[in-house]
Parts: C-alpha cells; structure tokens; sequence
C-alpha cells in the first residue's frame, strides 16, 4: 500500500522528504526494494469474496484492492450478507466487521446477530468465522453472543479511540 500512496502523490513526494536529515539515495534504495518484494502472482490458489450491502464501499474496496494489485484475487459483491446467496460450507474464514453498539440501538443488533448466527450455520457449516466488535463492553453485554456462536477472544486493537476486540469463532 506505501508505494500505492507514493504513485498517487503529488510530485512523488512525502512531507518527510524535505527534512534536513532526508537521504535520498538510503530513500530509492528503500522504494527499489519494495518494488522489487512486490508478488505479481497469486502463489496460491486462494479467493476471496466480499460482501457489502452499500455500493459505494464495494467501489471503494474494488479500488483498494486495484491499487493493491489483488483485485484478481477478490470477487466483490453488492449484497447483504445475510440475504447472499453463498455456500461456504467448510470453506475457511468468514472475516466480518458488523454493525455494533455505537452504531445502532441493540434490540436491532441482537435480531440482526441472531440472523448472522442462523445464515452462517445455513450455509457455512464447518468454516471459521472472525468479528470486530467493540472491546468496551462486557461479555454479557455484547450483542455478538445473540448469534448462538461461542465466541473467543483472538486480538485487540483500536480505532479512532474505540477499542476494539477480534473475536473467532467456528461454526457447528
């Protein structure tokens, strides 16, 4: 992605490159290494598949992941999770960053939870599902447990301020 963000900048250039401490030629040395590291090949057979029900962010990881130069690897699709129609049936990892509290009241998280819970056990039995969820709340609390999924804890990071918690889970 850095040398994705150095083609679009303007004049090739980042703020840090004015510094008196600058070295250009450690720099090009740096940005030819990279180039050099880049994999133009999937070295695996592995595709992914995205889902999202506003347009506008499929455009946008579409346009991430052109930059990126995965874009053969990730078939986008403009679709609700739960109203797709998708057999993932032992398939590996289900990666997902639902709607949660500060979003949105939590009667209709926990139906929309418990709707994620039954898509997931309809159609991918066998395959491991992963949660970004909010790292503030307690267990009882957290509308992820209204999916009938045990739940993990697997990480933790932030953004923006809120803390947030990765949780992983396998689907019955």
């Amino acid at each position: 992605p850095g040398l994705s963000r150095y083609r679009m900048l303007k004049n090739n250039s980042y703020a840090f490159q004015k510094w008196s401490s600058f070295n250009e030629e450690r720099f090009q040395d740096v940005i030819q290494s990279a180039k050099k590291a880049i994999i133009t090949k999937n070295p695996v057979s592995i595709k992914y598949k995205g889902y999202d029900r506003d347009q506008g962010i499929v455009k946008v990881a579409q346009k991430c992941a052109e930059i990126a130069r995965v874009e053969d690897r990730i078939n986008f699709s403009h679709s609700a999770l739960m109203s797709s129609k998708f057999d993932f049936q032992n398939q590996g990892l289900i990666f997902t960053n639902p709607p949660w509290g500060l979003r949105s009241d939590s009667r209709k998280l926990r139906r929309l939870y418990a709707a994620f819970g039954d898509t997931l056990r309809q159609n991918a039995s066998g395959s491991k599902v992963a949660v970004i969820a909010p790292g503030n709340q307690r267990q009882k609390d957290n509308v992820l447990w209204a999916s009938g999924l045990s739940w993990e804890k697997a990480g933790s990071t932030s953004s923006g301020g809120q803390p947030l918690i990765l949780w992983k889970s396998q689907v019955p």
